[in-house]
């Protein structure tokens, strides 16, 4: 098991260090900067499952981060660690697994149990990439929303 961390963040140089302390540095853990928009897709491509993951906060459950549109866009399974609404696409369209937040042991096994299950990766993937064509399609939530702004102006002129 690989794992790669992409980005920037304030504990990027302490997680660095453990990592280098604990002996998996550029083993089985590795770091990459910043990387271009574009090279994100290849790296989601070639990911067993992406992880969106915050501190245990309320109000993350309203977050949108890119990286869950990006790995769902990239036909990835998503692992996140919060509920909201998109722990609730992941439990509806089976695209992925919601991590326990409060007990890491629980998070371990769920996604130790994911990432051992073949058919599960196979087909969380697939529904990943139908979520992202059919829900959040850019061209499909343009149309939507030219309706519904077109709708307002026709009823404002009844």
């Amino acid at each position: 098991m690989r794992f790669l961390v992409v980005g920037d963040g304030k504990e990027k140089h302490d997680i660095r260090e453990l990592a280098r302390r604990l002996g998996v540095l550029n083993k089985n853990f590795f770091m990459f900067d910043t990387v271009a928009k574009k090279t994100v897709p290849k790296i989601l491509a070639a990911s067993t499952v992406a992880t969106s993951l915050f501190i245990d906060l309320k109000e993350m459950q309203h977050n949108s981060a890119n990286k869950f549109f990006d790995a769902l866009a990239s036909g990835t399974p998503v692992a996140i660690n919060y509920g909201g609404w998109q722990g609730e696409i992941l439990h509806k369209y089976k695209a992925g697994v919601v991590l326990n937040s409060k007990d890491i042991n629980l998070a371990k096994d769920s996604l130790i149990k994911a990432i051992h299950d073949d058919e599960w990766l196979k087909n969380a993937g697939r529904n990943a990439r139908i979520v992202a064509e059919e829900i959040f399609d850019r061209d499909k939530l343009a149309r939507k929303l030219e309706n519904v702004l077109e709708g307002a102006i026709f009823n404002n002129r009844l």
